[in-house]
């Protein structure tokens, strides 16, 4: 929120001020007029979480209107008045709240007591975040799940002989300091609601990957012993030596991207295999009947331009973007919008192009030697690898937008066009190639589409570079409340959100310290996809995954801290 909210405000910041704090269980009239009964669930929320109430709404307290939002508080609650006092680290009971609706609109009628300013903790609310509480806070006592929706685990109270909370910036060790007393499950548990539906994917998974590899098996391995050409065979073994290690090497670029919230090794590996065995497999023989067909009609060139124009474009896409959507839908737990669309489809299309330049390096060796193979390896390996990754790019960017879309609309046209973009970018591409060898005019031709290849990856390198760079800002602002809160500490919010933060930690913490850093962008994303979830009043299987990060960090932080994190 950029300005502050209070009595006598208007427009349509209000509106949605009111809508939130209707998800929060007052009861006021959602018009965009900041009235008496506005202001009154404010003091009230403000009041329960020992906040200065002024009525006013600064970043402050709408920071903590998204945190308890996101932990899934509600006024109305009957024990909402004792996990807000748990939230200050008190122990209070529940008196009975006597306070009146008054104004236009009116807070609910069991709304948790505002607290007495001189009692309170002063948290001005003139620009700052929300100060932190002054006692230690159980993970389980500022997230709490919605009535009806338990969680898995919930974490302990504190020990009685917990020490305080250090406020964020504090000298190194006071927070972790606070936080050695209290013990917790040997293994955190993180919801798996979508068990099910993951097992049914990876069925599915291995069917695909078992006929996409009889397939290449069958074309080029079968077909051409039998039609005694079975030294092509060791052509393609020379292609791979080319094409294996250059793939590899591609690899880093699409794993830079990831590096505030790496996706699993899993995830990614059977998104290039996907891509290398089943999307060659599938597109090979589709393409190859289609060709072979529209050549016997139509003739030799007109099956050339169906084939490499038409035919490939929309299969060799649709087999790829495949890989995507089941990412999109089977894992969408590991799916948290564009950037993570961009890296599977990166990461399937790098398998399917190394594959398919094994083929092209051992046809261009077969017909003109080691020459022919050489030239061939620096125009596809050297000047161009990146067209398949930027097709398919397109694919991945509408199912990223179809998760983060707030609106049907959105979900649905997505994926469907951002498939139709890959189709027609690599139609593009393979036609400018097709015309230039049949025209006399090819030279003209194929520099025209060079040009403008080169200008549509300028933009998308720049575009990924925007969405990288927004990616780290959405972490920042859900991790501020944690820092108040002081559930993270400063220096672990800059470590999340900086270029290189989970590798240095990684480096120096092992695979333990990497595991730690990606639990807590884990769970910024995680209350980001619940804000976005409660702003449409619908559900999201992210919320079932606080409480138990929270846990998850502060156990993390234990086990550290035996290594000597401080």
């Amino acid at each position: 929120m950029s300005k502050m909210l209070k009595n006598g405000s208007k427009g349509e910041a209000v509106t949605a001020l009111q809508k939130q704090l209707v998800t929060l269980g007052y009861a006021i009239k959602v018009d965009g007029d900041f009235g008496a009964g506005t202001e009154k669930a404010v003091l009230s929320l403000q009041g329960s979480f020992g906040y200065d109430t002024d009525g006013i709404v600064g970043p402050g307290t709408q920071g903590l209107i998204d945190a308890q939002i996101g932990y899934g508080w509600n006024a109305t609650a009957p024990d909402a008045y004792e996990k807000a006092q748990k939230a200050q680290g008190k122990t209070v009971a529940a008196p009975v709240d006597k306070t009146a609706a008054a104004g236009k609109d009116a807070a609910p009628a069991k709304a948790a007591p505002a607290a007495d300013k001189t009692a309170a903790a002063k948290t001005p609310d003139k620009g700052a975040a929300p100060a932190p509480p002054r006692q230690e806070v159980s993970p389980a006592a500022t997230c709490q799940p919605p009535r009806g929706r338990p969680h898995a685990m919930h974490a302990p109270s504190p020990s009685p002989g917990a020490r305080r909370v250090s406020p964020p910036g504090a000298p190194p060790g006071t927070a972790l300091d606070a936080r050695a007393n209290r013990s917790y499950p040997r293994r955190v548990s993180l919801p798996d609601p979508e068990r099910t539906r993951r097992h049914i994917g990876l069925g599915l998974y291995i069917i695909g990957m078992l006929l996409g590899f009889l397939q290449l098996i069958i074309w080029f391995v079968g077909l051409p012993v039998l039609a005694g050409q079975g030294a092509i065979l060791a052509y393609m073994c020379m292609g791979a030596v080319l094409a294996f290690p250059a793939g590899v090497m591609y690899l880093t670029f699409p794993r830079l991207l990831d590096r505030y919230d790496p996706e699993p090794w899993y995830a990614l590996l059977g998104c290039l295999f996907w891509g290398g065995i089943a999307a060659c497999g599938f597109s090979v023989t589709i393409n190859s009947l289609v060709g072979e067909g529209v050549a016997n009609v139509y003739g030799a060139e007109a099956g050339e331009i169906v084939g490499a124009v038409i035919c490939a474009p929309i299969v060799e896409e649709f087999w790829k973007g495949l890989a995507v959507f089941g990412m999109f839908y089977f894992l969408k737990r590991e799916f948290d919008g564009i950037v993570d669309g961009i890296i599977y489809a990166s990461f399937v299309a790098l398998g399917f192009a190394a594959v398919e330049n094994v083929l092209y390096y051992g046809r261009a060796a077969a017909d003109g030697g080691l020459a022919g193979m050489g030239a061939n390896f620096v125009l596809r390996g050297i000047l161009f690898p990146w067209g398949h990754p930027v097709y398919t790019s397109m694919t991945g960017i509408g199912f990223g937008l179809a998760r983060e879309g707030r609106h049907k609309a959105i979900r649905v046209l997505g994926p469907l066009v951002g498939y139709g973009l890959a189709v027609m970018l690599h139609a593009m591409w393979n036609g400018g190639a097709t015309f230039a060898g049949m025209s006399e005019e090819g030279g003209a031709i194929f520099c025209f589409s060079i040009l403008i290849w080169f200008a549509f990856v300028t933009a998308f390198i720049g575009m990924i570079i925007a969405l990288v760079r927004r990616r780290g800002r959405i972490l920042r602002a859900h991790l501020l409340d944690e820092v108040a809160l002081g559930n993270i500490t400063t220096t672990e919010l800059d470590i999340v959100t900086s270029a290189f933060g989970l590798l240095n930690f990684r480096m120096k913490y092992g695979s333990q310290g990497a595991e730690f850093i990606r639990a807590i962008a884990r769970l910024s994303l995680s209350k980001w996809h619940t804000t976005r979830a409660q702003s449409q009043n619908t559900h999201t299987v992210s919320m079932d995954f606080i409480l138990p990060l929270r846990v998850k960090i502060a156990k993390g932080r234990q086990a550290l801290a035996q290594r000597g994190y401080r």
